[in-house]
């Protein structure tokens, strides 16, 4: 297993997937692919908000993001592991689908937290959308914090 896609959001449960990964990085020589996605920039005028302020939010949040990534892309460099991050925009498990096919990962790791039922019923899972797509094994981590 030479290549391993992890499917990070930054929540709680970021340090348990990412030290998972390591584990397994280390056990089979794998090199990482550390990912986090963004949905696509949205030009839109609200409630009296110019466009301006908007962009001004999304760059500062990319920014932050920019800067999360490096620190966990350092810290798996720090175990001696070859890794790549990318701070992609679209839709998570389509990006994670494509991401899979251009490093040819053969495992996808990915973080589960729990929400209610109405949260699932608005928003969806996208957990279960990486597990239904993927063309790999996809190694769910569970937050055992929570």
């Amino acid at each position: 297993m030479k290549n391993i896609l992890v499917a990070i959001d930054f929540s709680d449960v970021t340090p348990v997937v990412i030290d998972m990964a390591i584990v397994f990085a280390k056990a089979f020589d794998s090199r990482l692919h550390i990912i986090h996605t963004e949905l696509p920039e949205i030009d839109y005028v609200a409630y009296g908000f110019a466009q301006t302020y908007t962009h001004i939010g999304i760059n500062k949040t990319e920014k932050c993001n920019r800067n999360l990534l490096e620190e966990l892309t350092d810290r798996v460099g720090a175990e001696n592991i070859e890794v790549e991050s990318h701070l992609l925009n679209g839709n998570t498990s389509q990006v994670i689908a494509d991401v899979v096919t251009a490093t040819k990962a053969e495992l996808v790791i990915v973080g589960t937290h729990e929400h209610g039922a109405f949260y699932h019923v608005s928003f969806g899972n996208t957990k279960d959308d990486i597990v239904r797509s993927s063309k790999v094994p996809v190694l769910v981590v569970p937050n055992n914090k929570a």
